[in-house]
């Protein structure tokens, strides 16, 4: 999204892709890095973590598939990144649509070919009113993967309007409060000095 413009947002994604390819390396897993992403937005953190773990291992690449509205030129721009960077469909793949309505789906299809819980990099960076992100938080539980992986939930730790429906659902899905289910567990968050722009991170439970 828009926010991994931030030299501190954008470093910790760098460190997520690089720490992910380490771990792959390290455990002999001979599988590439895949990432994640509901909200493409303008490609930021897609090319981030694209080419932020280059050169740690000449097998272990970072695969990007996101999950975004096709909102104003989005679109264009990844058809412009795909050709410009001459990446394969496994490579880079964008599916565009609503993320409530698109996930469920793509969970379906998934399931039935036995290709849920392959994420190890999972970012939600959609819709920020509720209850938007907090389906999307619940949704993406099913593609995390299940041996190792990050939670990265944008706008989690800020107190400007646009972050108050992703706060709320981000505080219920980890403490199990106002009827929800405990699903996830925080490792730490961050916030601008402003309060303007934040994230939290951890992991599913």
């Amino acid at each position: 999204g828009s926010s991994a413009r931030l030299v501190e947002q954008t470093t910790f994604y760098i460190q997520q892709a690089q720490n992910m390819v380490r771990y792959k390396k390290e455990h002999k897993l001979n599988e590439n890095v895949l990432v994640c992403e509901i909200g493409f937005n303008m490609g930021h953190s897609a090319m981030t973590y694209l080419f932020g773990a280059e050169g740690i291992s000449d097998k272990v690449k970072v695969n990007y598939l996101g999950f975004s509205f096709p909102h104003n030129n989005h679109q264009l721009i990844a058809k412009l990144m795909k050709e410009t960077f001459e990446l394969s469909a496994e490579r880079f793949n964008v599916l565009w649509g609503d993320s409530t309505q698109l996930l469920p789906y793509f969970v379906g299809v998934s399931n039935k070919t036995k290709k849920l819980h392959e994420c190890d990099v999972v970012i939600v960076d959609g819709g920020h009113r509720q209850p938007v992100p907090l389906i999307d938080i619940k949704n993406m539980r099913h593609l995390a993967n299940k041996r190792h992986h990050v939670l990265i939930v944008d706008d989690a730790q800020c107190t400007r309007p646009w972050c108050r429906g992703v706060v709320v659902a981000w505080n219920r899905l980890r403490d199990g409060t106002d009827g929800e289910k405990k699903i996830l567990k925080e490792t730490d968050c961050w916030g601008n000095a402003e309060k303007s722009r934040g994230y939290c991170w951890g992991q599913y439970i």
